[in-house]
């Protein structure tokens, strides 16, 4: 934080760390560690195999498995290659954070009975290593495949002005159906 507030400012902060410890402790402000995505197939096998390791599941899952390594070998080969170097190739990463519910509550009944949600959806350009992260409200549209083509969209045209020689583009993203396995997101890349 000191280094960011220097950069922005232009001055040093000067603060002892029990004025930090006392505004975190008084606050509801939380930090806890990201969770990683975690795929519900992989999940839902992780449990049946716990439960019995003969499961008719394993051979399914070793494959699915097989099948994340060689997309994760694709990407780290994408992203490690020329292609991201040059100016001909736009390689954009998307994704949608966790969602935000509002307001922060810790009772649980209160939890499910939440009036409002807040989506964030994330597109990062790894070409310049910058991001496009777009904010909006469960009130103002819904999660799908509208959303996530209207954003790319926005986002490929602003880079379009900055890399003016792109002949291709690059898509990477995890396997959520609403996001990039469906129709409407294939006919917006064609």
């Amino acid at each position: 934080f000191q280094v960011y507030f220097k950069e922005a400012t232009k001055t040093n902060l000067t603060m002892k760390y029990k004025t930090y410890f006392k505004f975190f402790r008084e606050t509801p402000y939380t930090f806890k560690k990201p969770k990683t995505d975690t795929c519900d197939y992989c999940r839902e096998c992780e449990v049946k195999l716990e439960m019995n390791p003969l499961d008719p599941c394993h051979v399914e899952f070793t494959l699915h498995k097989k099948r994340v390594e060689a997309y994760e070998k694709l990407k780290k080969n994408v992203l490690s290659s020329q292609l991201v170097k040059d100016n001909e190739t736009l390689v954009l990463e998307f994704d949608y954070a966790q969602n935000l519910p509002l307001p922060k509550l810790s009772v649980t009944k209160q939890f499910y009975k939440r009036l409002l949600w807040m989506y964030l959806f994330n597109v990062h350009v790894h070409n310049d290593d910058s991001s496009f992260v777009y904010t909006f409200f469960e009130s103002e549209c819904k999660k799908g495949a509208n959303t996530v083509a209207s954003f790319l969209f926005h986002c490929i045209q602003k880079k379009l002005t900055e890399f003016n020689n792109v002949k291709h583009i690059v898509l990477l993203s995890d396997a959520a159906g609403g996001q990039n396995k469906n129709q409407t997101l294939l006919r917006f890349c064609s």
